[in-house]
């Protein structure tokens, strides 16, 4: 499988276009320096998903917030959000691939916001 054909295989696994974007600026930076070999393009993959999941449990503790009450017939329990420390790992994962591959996070996020612009602007 070539660079092109494992491409277009992730971005159909990929459900966001955000995350699509994010992919293809990770690979243009890669391809750029002259390291897009099989093993980056996996670690792109993998940042690329994980700042969906990312996204998804930020949108989950806004909407149900930090500390949950659950309520059983007449008792009531307050407990923390378990998506705080999904979001936690999450988060440290992600900055453990990004370090792999030598790349801030900023830049690459920079980078993906101008092209979702140019398309958009198209």
């Amino acid at each position: 499988m070539d660079y092109t054909e494992k491409r277009s295989f992730i971005l159909k696994q990929l459900d966001s276009p955000i995350s699509n974007n994010l992919f293809n600026s990770l690979c243009s930076i890669l391809d750029s320096r002259g390291e897009l070999t099989d093993v980056t393009i996996q670690i792109a993959s993998n940042i690329a998903y994980n700042e969906f999941i990312i996204s998804e449990l930020q949108l989950d503790i806004a909407l149900r917030g930090v500390v949950e009450t659950i309520e059983s017939g007449l008792i009531s329990k307050s407990q923390p959000n378990k998506s705080i420390d999904q979001m936690r790992a999450m988060t440290t994962s992600t900055s453990k691939l990004y370090n792999d591959l030598k790349i801030l996070p900023r830049e690459v996020k920079e980078r993906a916001a101008e092209d979702l612009l140019d398309a958009w602007i198209r």
